[in-house]
C-alpha cells in the first residue's frame, strides 16, 4: 500500500481464514494475490501444480490390463472393464495402453494438396473441362421443352487455368 493511501491491484491482500480481502498490512497472516498488476512476475513465486499426485494402477493391475489387450485386442476399454471388473477407468487403461504401444494413435487427418500450383502451370485454354447435360429429363419442364421447343442438351466448357466458363445449347446430343 502506498502511503497516500492508494493501493495498487498488484497490492491486494488476503487475510487467511476470514475470506476477506484485505487493503492494510498489519493484518496478521496475509497472502499476496496474483492480479494483473503483477503481470508474470507474479506467477514466480506461485507454483500452483498438485503437490500430491494420487499412485499410478500397481504393476500387478497394469500387466494384467496389458495381457487382457494383447488377448482381446478388438474390445475396448469400457468393455474390459465391465467383463473383468477392473478398478481402473477407461482413461488410465488407453494410457497403459500407449505406453506399451499396444494401441495406434488415430492419424491426423492431412489436408488435401493445394491445386493452385498446378493449374497456375497451365497456359490459357491448353486444359478445357467439357460436359454434356440432358435437359428434358426435368420433370417440371418436360412440357414447356415439347411446347416452346427449348433445346435438350447443354454443353458446358470450362477453361482449368482462368475459370472462364462456356456454355452451349442444342436440340441433339452430338455434333454427327
Amino acid at each position: 500500500m502506498a502511503e497516500d493511501g492508494y493501493v495498487c491491484p498488484g497490492e491486494r491482500y488476503f487475510r487467511v481464514g476470514t475470506g476477506v480481502w484485505d487493503h492494510s498490512e498489519d493484518s496478521e497472516v496475509m497472502v499476496r494475490s496474483l492480479s494483473w498488476g503483477e503481470g508474470v512476475n507474479g506467477l514466480v513465486d506461485r507454483f500452483r501444480a498438485p503437490h500430491h499426485i494420487p499412485p499410478k494402477a500397481s504393476k500387478e493391475l497394469e500387466e494384467r490390463v496389458i495381457g487382457l489387450k494383447r488377448h482381446y485386442f478388438t474390445f475396448s476399454a469400457k468393455r474390459l472393464k465391465e467383463l473383468f471388473s477392473l478398478p481402473l477407468s477407461e482413461g488410465a487403461m488407453y494410457r497403459i495402453w500407449r505406453e506399451h504401444k499396444l494401441i495406434k494413435r488415430k492419424k491426423k487427418y492431412q489436408r488435401q494438396r493445394n491445386l493452385r500450383e498446378v493449374k497456375r502451370r497451365y497456359k490459357v485454354l491448353e486444359k478445357l473441362e467439357m460436359d454434356t447435360k440432358r435437359l428434358d429429363d426435368i420433370e417440371e419442364m418436360y412440357s414447356a421443352y415439347y411446347s416452346y421447343r427449348l433445346p435438350r442438351y447443354q454443353f458446358t466448357a470450362r477453361d482449368v487455368r482462368t475459370g472462364g466458363t462456356w456454355i452451349a445449347y442444342a436440340e441433339e446430343g452430338s455434333l454427327n
